[in-house]
């Protein structure tokens, strides 16, 4: 499970990782995406990714702001990210925009974001990027990407 808040520090690295690990082990591992945004930017961001999920694109959506070739101006440029942005975004990768556009301001949208911070204050998460591993018997937050890498080649050997 990862907590994400697109415009905090670590989330392009992150997100890099998890490119990575999903690559090696999406057969045998679900991941799963929760929203922690800390301000109003991060919350339009949060939207934007919901939105996106809406049309089974939460991913690509992700990847297009995180690993895209803008990626490493993203913490610099946050302010100046509108919902045009996140909308040019959406018609680059083929979504319906009108729906992408009404969803990102849907109150189930807001409803889904509320609750995942919820639970990342349920679990102790208090910011993000936040990764948490969760097996059968244990749930475990670990400190480095390394140890996430073990602890999830250890879980699916």
């Amino acid at each position: 499970m990862q907590f994400i808040d697109l415009y905090t520090p670590g989330t392009i690295s992150t997100q890099e990782f998890l490119s990575n690990l999903r690559a090696d082990y999406s057969r045998r591992v679900t991941f799963v995406a929760r929203h922690l945004p800390t301000n109003d930017q991060a919350y339009l961001g949060a939207t934007a990714l919901e939105a996106a999920d809406r049309q089974g694109c939460f991913l690509s959506f992700l990847e297009a702001i995180t690993l895209g070739p803008d990626a490493q101006e993203l913490p610099r440029l946050h302010s100046h990210i509108t919902m045009d942005t996140y909308l040019a975004v959406a018609h680059e990768l083929g979504l319906d925009s009108e729906q992408f556009e009404a969803d990102m301001q849907s109150s189930e949208v807001f409803a889904l974001i509320d609750s995942d911070r919820i639970e990342a204050t349920r679990v102790g998460i208090t910011r993000a990027p936040a990764l948490i591993l969760l097996d059968d018997q244990n749930r475990n937050t670990l400190t480095s990407l390394e140890d996430f890498r073990e602890a999830v080649r250890l879980v699916t050997s």
